[in-house]
């Protein structure tokens, strides 16, 4: 009788956790969808970070190596060169 409830719990419970699964990839698929905005969130947050000085300080503050922080700010140069080159 253990090994029937046993059985019968884990077929509820995979049961429900591929319902759950699949209920939260169709939601997480259409806010991808309705915004159009995912691929490009995470260069814009680097962006941000990049352009507040942010970045430079949350590598410092987190005892990042000189050489990181120097690379941070390459790279913000960087970025920003290439901003100006899709604007123009």
């Amino acid at each position: 009788m253990e090994d029937l409830m046993k059985t019968v719990v884990e077929q509820v419970v995979d049961s429900v956790s591929t319902q759950t699964e699949s209920v939260v990839i169709e939601t997480v698929e259409e806010t991808v969808a309705e915004t159009g905005m995912a691929d490009n969130l995470a260069l814009d947050t680097l962006d941000i970070l990049l352009t507040t000085g942010a970045a430079e300080g949350i590598a410092a503050l987190f005892g990042a190596p000189v050489a990181v922080v120097i690379g941070l700010r390459f790279l913000k140069k960087y970025r920003a060169k290439g901003e100006n080159n899709a604007n123009s």
